[in-house]
């Protein structure tokens, strides 16, 4: 096992996606910043927030759509704003993609990138009592390949299947091997909620939540509220500051942000984008918006179903989608330039040529549909008219307007989140469904090919239905390319075959965002960082 570079120069190539060693931190524990140096993000308005540290007080916070199930393993926007601080990862990181130590304190790297040993933090307890162990790690592990759970826990399935080898030789420590280098091992690791066994296995599990986070779960009540309340034993130390939280589940965001106003409410996660604009110089509102979160707008093909089976009638309607004034008019330039591709400038596949091959070009767009042959070119698209319900709309009639043009006849079908989702793992939608992803900021540029449905190689998990054994190839050779310049090089393969198929059609970068009342203090968009450390003035 590496031991001898430094912690602070092995993190740093990790974030950077360099060549050499990229994925450990060894010798020791990376101390985890102290509540007392956690302070609050860059906000566009709102008040300074104070050193004096208050605790108490319970935030109340809004979310748009409910959780489609309290699986730990899901991994989507309503449930990571709810129930995921419940639970805790391996590993964390912060604004710089640095990876800092959750559950293992500290671990170890192989010089070929195929062995990670992990040290595992003592006495930390589950919320009822139960110590957590290697155990558990492996028995998370392996949950997440069962093909009964793939349309659930199935978002973790191909980076599990990574590891030929997962052995825990004490309670403490856990060793995983793999037959190729895992250049995204902590992009994984880092998403990865470790749930007790016990409850999942139970007869409580669709209705509970026992994780060892900072906050411990008392209700769901469906369409209303989640609530939580603080973890007393919480292995770090003086936080959480507050005693508890109450998520409000809304069907729009016009009636979330009339309950911010109001005052009913503290956070408003993703606020409405002309609420940012009208509210973010007002001092009684704080405003938290970035584009280098990874999350992009996306709008998918059902490849299994016509007319959108052929590919030259999805490269037409490719060519149809107006980003330039989806960008502009719909998220006000808060996005920044349309692009095809979903990497942020500082990821390591981004691809400024590549992001711009479909240019909106209406000629065009009806050459490749007449030349596809497709004689009934009626299609719906499928969209959410909860989470981010007013940009869905604003966006679906604009192409619908200009699919028109050239033949295309496209009904809006706007569900609420929980349908939207569900029609898409079962791929009942008939034409295309809009949607949103995330992870295409970190440090290996394949993690949300792999982590997120509609990008996933493997046919029988994502979205789409397409089956493209290149494809598939080169996803797996990029995920276990060590050598950054090679890596590159099969980003742009990737990318390539991304483009032909039109199967997953970037809109723009996605402006992740948050607005709370002046007197929540240290709120952040850091995965993991947020509620623990917040406290209210």
């Amino acid at each position: 096992m590496q031991s001898t570079m430094s912690r602070r120069a092995l993190l740093t190539t990790m974030a950077a996606g360099a060549s050499s060693v990229i994925m450990a931190a060894c010798g020791g524990a990376v101390p985890i910043p102290s509540p007392a140096a956690t302070v609050a993000t860059s906000t566009s308005s709102g008040t300074t927030p104070s050193t004096q540290r208050r605790p108490g007080g319970t935030i109340r916070t809004g979310i748009l759509g409910d959780l489609p199930g309290l699986d730990g393993h899901l991994q989507l926007q309503t449930n990571s704003q709810s129930i995921a601080f419940a639970y805790d990862t391996l590993v964390g990181y912060d604004e710089q993609l640095t990876p800092l130590p959750m559950l293992a304190e500290s671990w170890d790297v192989s010089s070929d990138l195929k062995t990670l040993k992990l040290n595992l933090r003592k006495g930390v307890q589950y919320h009822d009592g139960r110590e957590f162990t290697s155990d558990d790690v492996k028995w998370n592990l392996l949950r997440v390949r069962d093909p009964k759970l793939a349309g659930v826990a199935g978002f973790f399935a191909n980076q599990s299947n990574w590891f030929t080898g997962i052995e825990a030789p004490d309670k403490n420590t856990v060793v995983l091997t793999s037959d190729q280098p895992r250049v995204g091992v902590f992009d994984f690791l880092f998403a990865f909620n470790m749930l007790d066994k016990n409850t999942m296995e139970g007869p409580d599990a669709k209705t509970t939540v026992n994780g060892t986070g900072p906050f411990v779960f008392q209700e769901w009540v469906q369409g209303d509220h989640v609530g939580l309340t603080k973890n007393k034993n919480y292995w770090r130390s003086g936080v959480p500051y507050l005693d508890g939280m109450h998520v409000g589940i809304f069907k729009d965001s016009q009636s979330m942000m009339a309950s911010l106003e109001a005052g009913a409410i503290d956070v408003a996660d993703a606020p409405p984008i002309p609420d940012i604009v009208r509210l973010k110089s007002n001092p009684s509102y704080q405003t938290i918006v970035t584009t280098s979160a990874g999350t992009y707008y996306v709008i998918i093909a059902n490849v299994q179903v016509a007319p959108t089976g052929n590919k030259l009638f999805r490269q037409g309607i490719n060519y149809a989608i107006n980003r330039k004034r989806f960008a502009d008019a719909v998220l006000q330039g808060l996005a920044g330039a349309p692009q095809d591709l979903p990497y942020p400038p500082q990821a390591p596949a981004y691809d400024a040529p590549r992001n711009g091959r479909y240019t909106f070009d209406l000629d065009k767009a009806r050459s490749l549909v007449a030349q596809s042959g497709v004689s009934n070119t009626d299609l719906e698209i499928v969209f959410s008219n909860t989470s981010f319900g007013i940009e869905n709309t604003q966006m679906t009639q604009i192409l619908a307007s200009d699919l028109a043009t050239i033949g295309v006849n496209l009904t809006l079908r706007p569900v609420d989140f929980a349908t939207q989702f569900d029609t898409a793992v079962k791929r009942t939608y008939a034409g295309l469904l809009m949607s949103a992803g995330s992870n295409a900021n970190l440090a290996d540029s394949t993690t949300p090919l792999i982590s997120n449905k509609f990008w996933n190689p493997d046919v029988s998990q994502n979205f789409t239905g397409l089956d493209d054994p290149e494809y598939t190839r080169l996803v797996a050779a990029a995920a276990s390319e060590p050598d950054a310049a090679r890596r590159k090089e099969l980003y742009g393969q990737i990318e390539d075959i991304i483009l032909d198929q039109s199967a997953v059609m970037v809109l723009s970068l996605f402006p992740r965002a948050a607005m709370a009342r002046s007197n929540v203090q240290a709120l952040t968009l850091v995965p993991r960082a947020s509620y623990p450390t917040v406290w209210m003035a």
